[in-house]
């Protein structure tokens, strides 16, 4: 489900974003590639917080309705699932993560990645 249609996610990774994460000075081109990759991540933790919602005999019904996204919407609301405030949650807590991380680079502390022994 395209979680932009429902919300104006774009509203939450707007231009600023660049700023507060300390990357303002990247061309225009690499800006908006950045920020495709910031809304698909965005509507990914939003898809997996919906199938979360949902049981599995719910499940099915949903995956049908997933591809009519008039359905989809109605779907979510017939079952009291909030989407738009999961969209919401989802865009406003990765844009604080993405200033976290930025943070924490600009002050010389790395992010331990358990997969990577080094880092």
């Amino acid at each position: 489900m395209n979680s932009s249609k429902i919300v104006d996610v774009e509203k939450f990774v707007d231009s600023d974003i660049f700023t507060l994460i300390g990357l303002s000075g990247l061309s225009d081109e690499e800006k908006s590639a950045l920020k495709a990759k910031m809304l698909q991540t965005i509507e990914n933790r939003v898809n997996l917080r919906l199938l979360e919602e949902l049981e599995q005999k719910q499940l099915l019904e949903a995956v049908s309705d997933a591809a009519d996204e008039e359905a989809a919407v109605k779907f979510f609301s017939e079952h009291a699932i909030p989407v738009e405030a999961i969209i919401i949650e989802e865009a406003v807590r990765y844009k604080a993560e993405l200033k976290t991380a930025a943070d924490m680079v600009s002050m010389g502390l790395t992010i331990k990645d358990d997969d990577n022994p080094e880092g």
